[in-house]
């Protein structure tokens, strides 16, 4: 997402509305996959009473090209948005 859309909170709609479909299922638990950025965070904490700490997520590469998405990629990015 762009620091615009970030600003303008343009993911709330589509998060909420998952949250309310997982309701409407019955559904009395939604993970919402961690607290990651500030952005993030604050829209999480917005909707979730009670912050739960669980075990967390294995990530295991299924291929050698997991280096290159995981680590050149990240820094690719970190460069194209220097450059503008």
């Amino acid at each position: 997402m762009s620091d615009e859309g970030q600003a303008l909170r343009a993911n709330y709609h589509l998060k909420w509305s998952v949250i309310r479909a997982m309701k409407q299922r019955g559904i009395e638990r939604y993970d919402v996959n961690g607290l990651l950025n500030d952005g993030v965070t604050s829209f999480k904490k917005g909707f979730i009473p009670v912050e739960t700490t669980m075990s967390g997520t294995l990530d295991y590469p299924m291929s050698p090209l997991y280096v290159v998405w995981s680590g050149l990629l990240p820094a690719i990015k970190r460069v194209l948005r220097a450059i503008r």
